[in-house]
């Protein structure tokens, strides 16, 4: 994967992108949120199918956001490591490392002896997405389905294409589409049609069909046993139809169905370039009949990007990084739309000697410069500083306690939970809620004239605090 110069120095570049920002402390919230439920859960705090955030959240007895196999997952790591800030990055390093090693198994599957001059335009398109790098940088649960989505298409293409082993391959292909699945939910599911497609762009082999209907057959099969369980219909009932239909009906995120395709245009410009560059480029192609037209790989990769990105517009509630698992795909596409093109440029960069000596000069460089910036940075706060720095000394004020109410604005304030969570071991609970027992502490911006039972204890830069007298 490695092998070639211009390889390296696209790894580290892809690196550089993600790692000097990525173990510095601040999130968004979403990937905030998920850290602290795992953490809850590594620490004994909820169940696989009942995760916990906090008391008073929505008014639910557990954590229903999403599927709960990537809190799970995250939560091995804390058990593991332990809980400092850090850990959830060194995961989120995991993920984006084996998601390059999924693009590199991918494109090697189909292009065998032309993989290792391609996969420097395949990797740094994809690098280049800037929805790729900020979602790595942030903890979004995407990050999680990437490795899961790209081996599970290996191992689907390891047996089409190939012709080995037919139920092994299906085994692996079906766990890892459903633990994707139980890491988004339906979104993470499109490669149930990846047979099919095979069937449509390559190679009209009832192979294909045989093994898409087997893989449903398994999926139909273990979904039906799982959901015998109580627990899992409980899990099902608050995330399908308490917060995901209510979430769709009554919070949508874009005005119109059709915004994720403005948005996916947005997010394939430098992707774009760099394929009109290398197209341009006065490197002559002269592998072409080296290889057989790679047209129906295209057209199947696409079919795969559509499957992922293109049932998002059913709904208005749509976000930029919802496009992840789809771009690896259409990147594939695009680096096997010019393949030869590509090849070309590669054979020919790595060929020069003087071109391997610079090339390797500055992926040295590069390398020392992006571990010197992570080492510089780590620890260092990337955002909502001054908040999280309130909640450290509040914590060391008031001895440690383990909740606290919270009034006002600050109760849509999710962010402000999540770190309370994440860092401190703070559950917030809402003020109209109120027994004392719990905690005679309220932290707000500004508790209501008619609350007199209570006075300003300190004040922090962020929220007041206010004790019941």
């Amino acid at each position: 994967m490695l092998q070639s110069p211009l390889n390296k120095l696209v790894f580290i570049i892809a690196l550089a992108l993600v790692l000097p920002l990525l173990f510095m402390q601040g999130m968004f919230m979403d990937g905030l949120m998920y850290a602290a439920v795992s953490k809850n859960l590594a620490q004994g705090i909820g169940t696989f199918w009942q995760p916990f955030y906090g008391d008073d959240y929505f008014g639910l007895p557990g954590f229903y956001e999403n599927p709960p196999l990537g809190i799970f997952n995250l939560a091995l790591f804390f058990k593991v490591f332990g809980t400092d800030f850090w850990v959830e990055r060194f995961f989120i390093l995991c993920q984006y490392l084996l998601t390059i090693y999924g693009i590199w198994l991918n494109l090697k599957i189909v292009i065998p002896k032309a993989a290792k001059n391609v996969f420097w335009f395949s990797l740094l398109s994809w690098a280049l997405i800037p929805t790729v790098f900020w979602t790595f940088r942030q903890n979004m649960m995407e990050v999680q389905m990437l490795p899961l989505l790209l081996f599970s298409n290996w191992f689907m293409l390891r047996s089409l294409k190939e012709g080995k082993s037919f139920a092994f391959n299906l085994i692996f292909f079906s766990a890892l589409t459903l633990g994707s699945f139980l890491v988004k939910g339906v979104v993470g599911a499109f490669l149930i049609g990846a047979p099919f497609a095979y069937f449509l762009a390559v190679d009209r082999s009832w192979r294909s069909i045989y093994f898409g209907l087997a893989n449903i057959l398994v999926l139909v099969l273990t979904g039906f046993l799982l959901y015998q369980k109580q627990t899992v219909q409980d899990f099902f009932y608050y995330y399908l139809e308490v917060r995901t239909a209510a979430r769709i009906k009554h919070i949508p995120t874009v005005g119109s169905r059709f915004w994720i395709l403005g948005e996916f245009a947005q997010q394939m410009i430098l992707p774009l370039i760099l394929m009109a560059i290398v197209y341009f480029s006065r490197i002559k192609d002269n592998t072409a009949a080296e290889l057989k037209s790679t047209r129906n790989w295209v057209i199947f990769f696409l079919l795969l990007g559509i499957g992922g990105s293109f049932p998002l517009m059913i709904t208005k509630v749509q976000r930029p990084f919802y496009l992840m698992t789809s771009f690896p795909f259409y990147i594939l596409a695009a680096s096997l739309l010019i393949e030869p093109k590509i090849r070309s440029v590669g054979i020919k960069v790595n060929a020069w000697k003087r071109s391997q000596l610079v090339i390797n000069s500055l992926a040295g460089l590069l390398l020392i410069t992006v571990l010197a910036l992570t080492i510089n940075n780590w620890g260092a706060y990337r955002r909502d500083e001054q908040l999280q720095k309130d909640l450290a000394t509040l914590m060391t004020d008031l001895g440690e306690p383990e909740k606290i109410y919270v009034e006002g604005e600050l109760l849509q304030h999710w962010s402000l939970k999540a770190y309370a969570v994440r860092n401190e071991d703070l559950d917030l609970l809402h003020f109209p809620n109120f027994k004392a027992e719990k905690s005679p502490y309220v932290i707000s911006k500004k508790l209501p004239e008619t609350e007199t039972k209570f006075k300003e204890y300190k004040s922090y830069q962020s929220f007041k605090l206010y004790r019941l007298e």
